[in-house]
Order: C-alpha cells, then structure tokens, then sequence
C-alpha cells in the first residue's frame, strides 16, 4: 500500500535523462495495473473460502515480494550510478 508513490521517485532516479519518462511511465502503469488486479484477485480468494488469516498472509507475502525487488533495483542503481559527494558552498566573506 502506498509503494507506488515511492516507484515513481526509484524510477526517475533509476533511468538515465532520455529514457526517464518512459521508464516513470512504465512504473506507473504497472502500478495502476496492480491496484486493478489486487481487489479482484482478493475477491477471488475471499470467494474461495481463505480465511482472513490466510488473506492476510497473501498481502503480506505479495509486500515483501515487492519490498525485496525494491532493494535490488536500488542495489542495482548503486553499481550503476556513483556516489556524488555534495559540493559546500562557502559563506561570502564580509
């Protein structure tokens, strides 16, 4: 819940300049996908008879899939993208 906010900051930090559009656009649309798909693969399972406990070991493994793909894209971005040290700006003199 709420992860799709957090996909659209990974997503332009991920993509080089001339593919971030795409790629912040793709993010989004997979996302949206996912909020189609979530409800109605719940409805499905509560229409099977799970029981809530079981419902909400679904949820939870479905987070922690996408938490741990999160940690490799930013693993993945770390090999990618250097580490900028931030440049001090000095105090004018007066």
């Amino acid at each position: 819940m709420g992860g799709e906010l957090f996909a659209i900051g990974l997503a332009a930090s991920f993509y080089d300049a001339s593919l971030r559009a795409t790629g912040v656009g793709w993010s989004l649309g997979s996302g949206r996908v996912g909020a189609v798909v979530g409800p109605a693969l719940g409805g499905v399972l509560i229409a099977a008879g799970l029981s809530t406990q079981s419902l909400f070991i679904v949820a939870g493994l479905v987070s922690l899939g996408a938490a741990s793909s999160v940690a490799m894209m930013r693993g993945a971005l770390r090999r990618v993208v250097p580490e900028v040290p931030v440049a001090t700006t000095a105090s004018p003199s007066s």
